[in-house]
């Protein structure tokens, strides 16, 4: 958890110890071999949404992998996904990837409802509508979202940066 700032590792809501669990991104049943391995193992948070009957991340995924599925803690994840001002998160990137990140979305249930909400609820409160943002006061909102503050990173950070670089491209 704290590699990864406190953050789901599928969906980057705020994870804990009373929250989360551990994520083989290789599942056991499938690769044996990679049960142990530091790499194969991510924090997820616990994806279950009880008043709505929801599932999402590592509850979600279960022992589902696909070859087209890019770890979330590599490189080759930027870029997949890009998000809108509603929440939604879209296959992004190369076409290569594109359908990767589809697939990505839909087994990990990345646009449940409640999450949607979460990250819409996120995007909103960073203040991107609340005024007109010079280009070198978007790069420091962006670089404030992208960086761990006190060893944690702000819930649903890619997300809010993905929107904010957009929003510097369009100002």
């Amino acid at each position: 958890m704290k590699e990864q700032g406190y953050i789901c590792c599928y969906c980057m809501s705020r994870i804990g110890i009373d929250n989360s669990h551990l994520e083989h991104f290789y599942p056991k049943s499938a690769f044996p071999d990679k049960d142990m391995d530091y790499k194969n193992m991510l924090a997820s948070c616990e994806g279950s949404v009880m008043e709505t009957g929801e599932d999402h991340c590592g509850h979600q995924k279960n022992d589902w992998f696909s070859d087209k599925m890019v770890n979330p803690s590599t490189p080759e994840i930027k870029g997949m996904f890009r998000y809108g001002a509603d929440g939604w998160v879209y296959p992004g990137g190369k076409d290569e990837t594109r359908a990767a990140a589809k697939e990505m979305i839909d087994h990990l249930g990345l646009n449940s409802y409640h999450l949607v909400r979460n990250r819409e609820e996120a995007i909103e409160a960073s203040g991107i509508f609340d005024e007109e943002y010079s280009e070198e006061e978007i790069q420091d909102i962006i670089d404030y979202y992208l960086n761990m503050d006190n060893g944690k990173y702000v819930p649903y950070c890619g997300a809010i940066a993905d929107i904010w670089k957009r929003q510097g491209i369009n100002n």
